[in-house]
């Protein structure tokens, strides 16, 4: 018997490619460990961004604030996305290239989460993290211009 088109050949390489040119923050158990991956790539490009990261593994279980990631990389903007996709975590520099700050209101499906004082703390619901993925400049263009991903230790060298 034959059955077309019940087989699905395909993948998201530029996906992958983002992926493995990111943070992966699956399993890190704090937000002082995730400040140091932060650290760790402080010297390479622009924008430091990454996913994974999980405050339910964390031993004090609340959401983080922008401090550990501000001071771990204060000039440059880092943003995180959490395991689940619905939330996303930056730092004051991130903030501020989005233009996120205590005047701007919550978009339509999402929340910006804030202090007591009404300041932002860095962490964005939902359709909140639009606000900071849109100011990372040529998002897409990371790559080069001949479509091939950053180089990663993921795949030998082509040839």
């Amino acid at each position: 018997m034959i059955l077309p088109g019940l087989t699905d050949s395909h993948g998201h390489v530029m996906s992958l490619g983002r992926r493995l040119s990111s943070l992966d923050l699956r399993g890190m158990t704090s937000a002082a460990a995730v400040a140091d991956a932060v650290r760790s790539r402080v010297s390479n490009g622009d924008w430091i961004t990454g996913g994974g990261w999980d405050q339910n593994l964390w031993p004090e279980r609340r959401d983080p604030d922008h401090r550990p990631l501000t001071t771990a990389a204060p000039d440059r903007p880092v943003y995180l996305r959490r395991v689940d996709g619905h939330a996303g975590w930056a730092n004051r520099s991130a903030m501020e290239r989005a233009g996120v700050d205590r005047n701007t209101p919550d978009p339509a499906g999402g929340r910006i989460v804030r202090d007591a004082a009404g300041e932002p703390t860095g962490l964005l619901i939902d359709h909140a993290m639009r606000l900071v993925e849109r100011a990372e400049p040529n998002r897409r263009r990371r790559w080069s211009r001949d479509g091939s991903a950053p180089r990663s230790n993921a795949a030998p060298p082509p040839g």
